[in-house]
Protein backbone atom coordinates (compact mmCIF):
# COMPACT_ATOMS: atom_id res chain seq x y z
CA UNK A 1 0.00 0.00 0.00
CA UNK A 2 0.86 3.75 -0.70
CA UNK A 3 -0.64 6.82 0.10
CA UNK A 4 0.28 9.90 -0.33
CA UNK A 5 -2.32 13.50 0.71
CA UNK A 6 -0.27 16.46 -0.47
CA UNK A 7 -0.95 20.00 -2.06
CA UNK A 8 -2.60 19.78 -5.33
CA UNK A 9 -0.58 18.00 -7.76
CA UNK A 10 -0.52 18.68 -11.68
CA UNK A 11 -2.37 16.57 -13.29
CA UNK A 12 -4.90 15.42 -10.30
CA UNK A 13 -7.16 11.96 -12.02
CA UNK A 14 -9.81 10.43 -10.22
CA UNK A 15 -10.53 6.95 -11.17
CA UNK A 16 -10.51 3.40 -9.03
CA UNK A 17 -8.66 0.08 -10.87
CA UNK A 18 -8.02 -3.07 -10.68
CA UNK A 19 -6.39 -5.70 -11.98
CA UNK A 20 -4.41 -9.41 -11.08
CA UNK A 21 -2.19 -11.77 -13.34
CA UNK A 22 1.23 -13.50 -12.93
CA UNK A 23 2.49 -10.58 -10.80
CA UNK A 24 -0.13 -10.64 -8.29
CA UNK A 25 -2.88 -8.21 -7.89
CA UNK A 26 -2.80 -4.43 -8.14
CA UNK A 27 -5.31 -2.31 -6.93
CA UNK A 28 -5.70 1.59 -7.42
CA UNK A 29 -7.54 4.31 -6.18
CA UNK A 30 -6.86 8.02 -6.84
CA UNK A 31 -9.32 10.72 -5.28
CA UNK A 32 -9.40 13.94 -4.22
CA UNK A 33 -9.67 15.35 -0.27
CA UNK A 34 -10.89 18.89 -0.01
CA UNK A 35 -10.79 20.54 3.45
CA UNK A 36 -13.47 22.57 4.04
CA UNK A 37 -13.49 26.61 5.74
CA UNK A 38 -16.36 26.90 8.93
CA UNK A 39 -17.51 29.98 7.23
CA UNK A 40 -19.12 27.87 4.71
CA UNK A 41 -21.45 26.66 7.95
CA UNK A 42 -23.22 30.16 8.30
CA UNK A 43 -26.53 30.16 6.67
CA UNK A 44 -27.19 27.27 5.41
CA UNK A 45 -30.50 27.46 6.61
CA UNK A 46 -30.99 30.27 3.85
CA UNK A 47 -28.49 28.91 1.29
CA UNK A 48 -27.04 25.73 -0.64
CA UNK A 49 -23.47 25.10 -1.11
CA UNK A 50 -22.52 23.43 -4.14
CA UNK A 51 -19.53 21.80 -5.70
CA UNK A 52 -18.63 21.58 -9.30
CA UNK A 53 -15.79 19.85 -10.43
CA UNK A 54 -14.93 20.20 -14.08
CA UNK A 55 -13.22 17.43 -15.71
CA UNK A 56 -11.54 16.27 -18.65
CA UNK A 57 -11.77 12.50 -19.42
CA UNK A 58 -8.61 10.93 -19.75
CA UNK A 59 -8.44 8.16 -23.07
CA UNK A 60 -7.22 4.87 -21.99
CA UNK A 61 -5.79 1.79 -24.58
CA UNK A 62 -7.98 -0.74 -23.47
CA UNK A 63 -11.64 -1.04 -22.39
CA UNK A 64 -13.34 0.92 -19.04
CA UNK A 65 -16.23 0.23 -16.90
CA UNK A 66 -18.78 3.02 -16.45
CA UNK A 67 -18.10 4.83 -13.05
CA UNK A 68 -20.22 6.49 -10.55
CA UNK A 69 -18.23 9.89 -8.90
CA UNK A 70 -19.22 10.25 -5.30
CA UNK A 71 -18.52 13.02 -2.75
CA UNK A 72 -18.52 12.26 1.13
CA UNK A 73 -17.54 13.55 4.43
CA UNK A 74 -14.70 12.47 6.24
CA UNK A 75 -14.96 11.29 9.86
CA UNK A 76 -11.57 12.25 10.22
CA UNK A 77 -9.38 14.98 9.96
CA UNK A 78 -6.67 15.52 7.03
CA UNK A 79 -3.10 15.76 8.20
CA UNK A 80 -1.26 17.38 4.70
CA UNK A 81 1.15 16.62 3.62
CA UNK A 82 1.67 13.19 4.80
CA UNK A 83 2.91 9.93 2.93
CA UNK A 84 1.79 6.35 4.50
CA UNK A 85 3.74 3.44 2.65
CA UNK A 86 3.56 -0.34 3.68
CA UNK A 87 5.90 -3.33 1.39
CA UNK A 88 6.73 -6.36 2.88
CA UNK A 89 4.59 -6.06 6.01
CA UNK A 90 0.56 -6.75 6.82
CA UNK A 91 0.44 -2.99 7.96
CA UNK A 92 -2.84 -1.67 7.15
CA UNK A 93 -3.59 2.41 5.63
CA UNK A 94 -5.27 4.67 7.48
CA UNK A 95 -9.46 4.43 6.53
CA UNK A 96 -8.73 7.49 4.34
CA UNK A 97 -6.51 5.41 1.62
CA UNK A 98 -8.77 2.55 1.62
CA UNK A 99 -10.36 2.02 -1.33
CA UNK A 100 -14.08 2.53 -1.93
CA UNK A 101 -16.01 -0.09 -2.09
CA UNK A 102 -17.90 -0.64 -6.32
CA UNK A 103 -21.08 -1.25 -6.44
CA UNK A 104 -20.60 -4.88 -7.99
CA UNK A 105 -19.90 -7.83 -6.12
CA UNK A 106 -15.78 -8.32 -6.46
CA UNK A 107 -13.04 -9.45 -4.37
CA UNK A 108 -11.76 -7.59 -1.82
CA UNK A 109 -8.25 -5.99 -0.92
CA UNK A 110 -6.42 -7.46 1.55
CA UNK A 111 -7.41 -4.68 4.12
CA UNK A 112 -11.00 -4.58 3.10
CA UNK A 113 -12.72 -1.62 1.33
CA UNK A 114 -13.03 2.06 3.08
CA UNK A 115 -15.48 2.34 5.42
CA UNK A 116 -19.03 3.93 4.43
CA UNK A 117 -19.55 7.27 4.31
CA UNK A 118 -22.62 9.80 4.06
CA UNK A 119 -22.27 10.53 -0.05
CA UNK A 120 -23.79 12.19 -2.32
CA UNK A 121 -24.45 11.00 -6.65
CA UNK A 122 -22.74 14.04 -8.42
CA UNK A 123 -24.40 15.08 -11.03
CA UNK A 124 -23.45 15.35 -14.77
CA UNK A 125 -24.28 19.26 -15.99
CA UNK A 126 -26.50 19.32 -18.91
CA UNK A 127 -23.76 21.55 -20.43
CA UNK A 128 -20.91 19.37 -20.00
CA UNK A 129 -19.27 18.43 -23.60
CA UNK A 130 -17.84 15.49 -24.63
CA UNK A 131 -14.50 16.14 -23.69
CA UNK A 132 -15.27 18.57 -20.74
CA UNK A 133 -17.63 16.63 -18.36
CA UNK A 134 -19.18 18.93 -15.35
CA UNK A 135 -20.13 17.44 -12.10
CA UNK A 136 -22.76 18.90 -9.56
CA UNK A 137 -23.79 18.14 -6.19
CA UNK A 138 -25.11 20.49 -3.36
CA UNK A 139 -23.25 19.77 -0.41
CA UNK A 140 -25.49 21.44 2.09
CA UNK A 141 -26.44 18.17 3.82
CA UNK A 142 -22.84 17.01 4.47
CA UNK A 143 -21.99 20.75 5.48
CA UNK A 144 -25.04 20.52 7.94
CA UNK A 145 -23.15 17.33 9.18
CA UNK A 146 -20.02 19.58 9.97
CA UNK A 147 -17.78 17.21 8.51
CA UNK A 148 -14.48 19.61 7.94
CA UNK A 149 -13.41 17.87 4.39
CA UNK A 150 -15.05 16.50 1.90
CA UNK A 151 -13.58 13.25 -0.51
CA UNK A 152 -13.85 12.94 -4.43
CA UNK A 153 -13.86 9.22 -5.65
CA UNK A 154 -15.16 6.94 -8.62
CA UNK A 155 -16.32 3.60 -8.50
CA UNK A 156 -16.92 1.11 -11.09
CA UNK A 157 -20.39 -0.01 -11.83
CA UNK A 158 -19.51 -2.63 -14.19
CA UNK A 159 -16.71 -5.30 -14.12
CA UNK A 160 -15.07 -6.56 -16.97
CA UNK A 161 -15.21 -10.32 -18.57
CA UNK A 162 -12.45 -11.05 -15.99
CA UNK A 163 -13.98 -9.95 -12.80
CA UNK A 164 -11.41 -6.67 -13.39
CA UNK A 165 -12.20 -2.98 -13.92
CA UNK A 166 -11.06 -0.08 -14.70
CA UNK A 167 -13.01 3.35 -14.57
CA UNK A 168 -12.38 6.39 -16.68
CA UNK A 169 -9.28 8.45 -15.27
CA UNK A 170 -10.25 11.98 -15.07
CA UNK A 171 -8.27 15.05 -14.68
CA UNK A 172 -9.16 17.70 -12.21
CA UNK A 173 -9.62 21.31 -14.24
CA UNK A 174 -11.49 23.52 -11.78
CA UNK A 175 -13.17 22.89 -7.88
CA UNK A 176 -15.55 25.84 -7.30
CA UNK A 177 -17.92 25.86 -3.89
CA UNK A 178 -20.37 28.60 -4.32
CA UNK A 179 -23.77 30.03 -2.69
CA UNK A 180 -27.02 30.16 -4.20
CA UNK A 181 -30.42 31.03 -2.49
CA UNK A 182 -31.79 27.61 -1.31
CA UNK A 183 -34.47 27.56 -4.52
CA UNK A 184 -32.06 27.72 -7.42
CA UNK A 185 -30.18 24.35 -6.85
CA UNK A 186 -32.07 21.42 -8.18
Amino acid sequence: YECTVAARQEPLQIGHSYGGGGGGEVWAHAGLVLTLDKSLLTDLHKHRIALRLQVTSLKMPFDEQPATIYVGGLEEAVHDPSHWEVRGRRDCPQPLCLMPRPQVVASAPRCGWAPPTNALSMKRSASSEEDAITLEADISPLLQQNYSALKVWAVPLALSEVGMWQTQNMALQTVVLHSEPRDTIV
